[in-house]
């Protein structure tokens, strides 16, 4: 059994443009049965400076290739920080940062998320994405509990933010396409 553990490969913590906004490269441990990847670990973020405690978990199913939804947010005082899986298909995922007061305030970051590989997101980062396959589904561990009249976003085609999506969305909600440009929040 010890032998077993040794076996057992810790996920790939990488650092991206934004502080505290990570991709995580999922290494999996295969055998005859199939594969074991380790989604979460405390010490790791711990060891990255976050402090991550699951509040809420959530799950969407997205049927059609080239569904967009975004780009959300919760506002203060329960700003959020998220961790995002692809579970099934593909996504282009992105992140935008809406904190006021950052140097990168309005900058932008896409990441191409399958069930290899997660994102962590940290508080002050609107969030979308477009499904690049059918049959998209997707886990989000958040820290905060979800609350309507905190719930913002920023409508994905502001051109001050300039996002350039691969692929025009074909399904997207009325909500999302009336949410306000990042100047206007």
């Amino acid at each position: 059994m010890e032998n077993l553990f040794r076996l057992i490969k810790i996920m790939k913590v990488l650092k991206t443009k934004f502080k505290n906004l990570f991709l995580i490269k999922l290494d999996k441990m295969s055998d005859f049965r199939g594969n074991f990847s380790r989604l979460f670990c405390d010490k790791i973020f711990t060891d990255f400076g976050v402090k991550f405690k699951i509040k809420q978990v959530s799950l969407a199913k997205n049927p059609k290739k080239f569904t967009l939804r975004g780009m959300h947010f919760q506002d203060y005082p329960k700003r959020e920080q998220k961790l995002l899986f692809c579970l099934k298909g593909k996504i282009w995922d992105v992140v935008v940062d809406v904190r006021k007061d950052s140097s990168t305030f309005g900058q932008w970051q896409h990441f191409e998320l399958n069930n290899k590989n997660c994102l962590f997101i940290p508080k002050g980062f609107a969030h979308g994405y477009i499904t690049m396959t059918n049959n998209v589904e997707l886990i989000y561990l958040m820290d905060e509990f979800y609350e309507l009249k905190l719930a913002k976003g920023i409508i994905w085609n502001d051109k001050n933010v300039g996002i350039k999506w691969p692929q025009k969305p074909i399904l997207i909600s009325k909500k999302d396409q009336n949410l306000s440009c990042l100047n206007n929040l």
